[in-house]
């Protein structure tokens, strides 16, 4: 039974398999996996993993396999509601519908049956540096007093409430605050899956207003003002370089809708040896019915340490966050060195053929509204 995946890449067509499945330390599982047996995917031909492993809520594979099957339901009610005889392709695709998410929900998904109850993602602040993903580190102890406890607050998604959006200039002589209004509070979605962030129409022209100081080698990054926010009552705050990269090459296509990237008098994409600098960033114009929302995605990972909470059910679920030193532990602002301060503003380098947003995330950047 083939099943069909879309991710914001392109889609995969897929049937369930079973391997020896071992990570790092952790003794082996008979783990259920989807193989990938056709794909429409221009993104595989530039890229170098071998596998997609998904660290939402353990429930939201199966939630979405059956929220498909529900939709087919409906379209067939909606057939017997006119009188009209139902479609037997229709009907076809609910039993397959059916079939599959019959299969996700009988086996577990990878975070619960290696017993992860919580796991820490960090990105190293300078461009090319390691990242870090570790499983269980809450039992150890790792400076949990300088974690920052956020509640979650989507349904099947790693979501959280993000209020009071401004940008801040920190230099002593220019000393300005800038209020972008969240009028009806924002939600925010935790994504390391997205290589940028995604920010609501009056966030991005304010953005994009600060990118207009750049010169074209970006070399006054510390005239721009940091992106501030809150969540759950923390103060957060992105340098530049979380809306402002240095892009090589030409955007995918299957982003093209979404990414807007600056026109050129050149013809010629940027290249390595002559990158393009300007604003880095997904606008976004749908809301959930908890407000506007965000995407906050690779950039975050980089300047915050991030602990996810799985815990037994949704009202158990947390996420913890704390300033990332230089070796990706968690810390305080104090803690910081002044060179990891430094790499945070210096600008990436993106090569544009290799942006990644899964299917959530698109969602959020193309719908008006979202379930979260």
């Amino acid at each position: 039974m083939f099943s069909t995946q879309s991710y914001g890449s392109g889609e995969t067509k897929s049937v369930q398999c079973f391997d020896r499945m071992g990570v790092g330390l952790l003794p082996k599982v008979n783990q259920s996996f989807w193989k990938v047996e056709f794909a429409e995917m221009p993104l595989l031909q530039t890229s170098n993993f071998n596998a997609i492993v998904g660290m939402g809520p353990p429930e939201t594979p199966a939630a979405d396999a059956w929220n498909f099957a529900k939709q087919d339901v409906e379209e067939i009610l909606s057939y017997l509601e006119r009188g009209d005889a139902v479609d037997t392709s229709l009907i076809n695709s609910l039993g397959d519908t059916i079939q599959v998410a019959t299969q996700i929900s009988e086996h577990p998904p990878v975070l619960a049956s290696f017993g992860v109850d919580a796991f820490s993602l960090c990105l190293g602040a300078e461009s090319g540096s390691p990242g870090y993903l570790s499983w269980n580190d809450e039992h150890t102890g790792l400076a949990s007093s300088v974690l920052s406890e956020v509640a979650v607050i989507g349904q099947h998604t790693w979501s959280v409430e993000l209020t009071a959006p401004r940008l801040e200039k920190q230099n002593p002589s220019i000393q300005v605050t800038e209020d972008v209004e969240c009028k009806n509070g924002c939600t925010a979605l935790l994504d390391s899956g997205t290589s940028l962030l995604g920010v609501p129409h009056a966030v991005y022209q304010a953005l994009e207003q600060e990118a207009m100081k750049l010169n074209p080698e970006c070399t006054n990054m510390n005239e721009l003002a940091d992106l501030v926010f809150t969540l759950g009552g923390k103060r957060v705050s992105l340098p530049p370089s979380s809306y402002v990269a240095e892009v090589v090459g030409k955007v995918p296509s299957h982003l093209s809708s979404l990414l807007r990237v600056k026109s050129s008098t050149k013809k010629e994409p940027p290249t390595l040896e002559h990158p393009r600098c300007q604003l880095f960033a997904v606008e976004l114009n749908s809301v959930s019915d908890v407000g506007a929302t965000w995407i906050l995605g690779v950039p975050f990972f980089r300047k915050y340490y991030t602990r996810f909470k799985v815990g037994r059910t949704k009202k158990h679920r947390k996420v913890l966050i704390a300033r990332a030193d230089a070796d990706c532990k968690p810390a305080t602002d104090q803690m910081v060195l002044a060179s990891t301060r430094e790499a945070i503003q210096k600008p990436i380098r993106i090569e544009l053929s290799k942006l990644y947003m899964p299917e959530r995330a698109r969602e959020v950047a193309s719908q008006d509204f979202i379930n979260l």
